[in-house]
């Protein structure tokens, strides 16, 4: 198998630039949240809060609930620009390997 990689190296540079490039690609578009989506997650949040009024919970509690979950999509949404930056940065180092080829 090693022996396949360094025999075919340039091939196997631009196979994992391009590969790393059309997933981080994808990533982005799946991971990138619409206006609607988060409209969906602020009426969830807001029937949630009722719910809970209604079953004579503490409100307060609801409301830590739903700050705690802001904070965990938020820092999700911080590792997935992180992972996005490596591949992309990745893919352009392997394809720029691929294409300059060494004299």
């Amino acid at each position: 198998m090693f022996e396949w990689i360094i025999k075919h190296q340039r091939l196997f540079s631009l196979g994992m630039g391009s590969l790393l490039l059309i997933i981080a690609l994808g990533l982005f578009f799946w991971t990138n949240e619409s206006a609607l989506s988060k409209e969906e997650r602020l009426a969830q949040a807001n029937i949630a809060r009722m719910q809970a009024r209604t079953e004579g919970a503490n409100h307060t509690q609801s409301v830590h609930a739903s700050a705690t979950l802001d904070t965990f999509y938020e820092g999700r949404d911080k590792q997935m620009q992180y992972l996005l930056i490596i591949m992309i940065i990745g893919g352009i180092g392997f394809l720029g390997f691929g294409f300059f080829k060494k004299s």
